[in-house]
């Protein structure tokens, strides 16, 4: 089974050898990416033979991008201390996954959840930074980041459906005012993250990626 890739139609900003050297200095400060894309691979596997109409987007575009991101949020204040605890978190996740075989297709769910998640923290990150350079990771419990310069705090919130990984062909839909207010609505107000933000977390500004 043989994908190919475009990087930067999945939003990566990096070149391909700039982001193979990276993940192989990711995987020297253990980065669990062997781990991670071989997980990936048997999850796919098993996809592939259920869903041979339709091939949707290969789970492994997520690590790619986690990748991509994170080279370049490493430079960023506060940017390592955060891809540390990702590398944690994830180091965790492969590890039960490991010591509990039976369990395994719970923690790659997982896995994939908090990949998609960081993506979008770092890509938001990513675009912030850009526009505003004082922008830092907070440290602190709170809000993900701090524009230093204006005293605004930021709150990074992942995509809203966090069950859908994408497509390379979605259908596509029409969209007016009402139907991105209720996208706005779905699962924010379901879970609480938006309200949580702002009246738990001291947020002066929440951005949401919609992005695969």
């Amino acid at each position: 089974m043989i994908f190919l890739i475009p990087l930067k139609q999945i939003g990566c900003i990096h070149l391909t050898d700039e982001i193979i050297d990276y993940s192989q200095s990711l995987e020297k400060y253990d980065f669990p990416l062997i781990n991670l894309s071989s997980m990936c691979l048997t999850i796919e596997t098993s996809r592939f033979q259920t869903e041979q109409s339709e091939l949707p987007i290969p789970y492994v575009v997520h690590i790619i991008k986690m990748i991509d991101m994170i080279k370049y949020c490493e430079s960023m204040v506060g940017g390592k201390e955060r891809i540390n605890d990702l590398k944690q978190q994830l180091r965790s996740l492969v590890s039960n996954a490991v010591g509990y075989p039976e369990k395994q297709a719970d923690y790659a769910v997982q896995i994939l959840k908090a990949i998609v998640y960081s993506n979008d923290e770092f890509q938001i990150a990513y675009i912030l930074h850009r526009l505003y350079p004082s922008l830092t990771f907070n440290p602190a419990s709170g809000p993900d980041f701090k524009l230093c310069n204006i005293g605004i705090k930021v709150e990074a919130k992942s995509k809203l459906n966090r069950t859908y990984l994408g497509d390379f062909n979605p259908q596509p839909i029409g969209l007016n005012k009402e139907i991105c207010l209720r996208l706005l609505a779905r699962d924010a107000v379901k879970a609480g993250a938006l309200s949580t933000a702002f009246n738990h977390q001291g947020t002066d500004i929440a951005l949401v990626s919609l992005s695969q």
